[in-house]
């Protein structure tokens, strides 16, 4: 986490998003972006653009995130849960 510049010093991303979700899962788990990325058959980049909430997943992506977080304590991270934050983009509401 860190300072956003559009939010101010005091700005941290909400817990509920999964991108952030994502990676409490990954702590949780003890991977790096290697292991997630390996996990959900893509590249590291594209596991580093959605873990810093740059790239939203694609579905077939999403749903590889759903399955390997099924065992997560924290809840599964739905292929839904992106859907969201997808419709608040087009919108312009994000």
């Amino acid at each position: 986490m860190g300072v956003d510049p559009r939010h101010g010093s005091g700005y941290y991303p909400r817990m509920d998003l999964p991108h952030v979700r994502l990676a409490q899962f990954m702590e949780w788990k003890g991977w790096r972006q290697p292991q997630l990325a390996e996990a959900i058959g893509r590249s590291q980049a594209t596991a580093s653009g959605i873990l810093a909430g740059k790239k939203l997943p694609d579905r077939l992506t999403a749903n590889a995130i759903e399955r390997v977080t099924e065992d997560w304590p924290g809840g599964v991270i739905r292929s839904e849960d992106w859907d969201a934050i997808e419709l608040a983009r087009r919108t312009g509401t994000a």
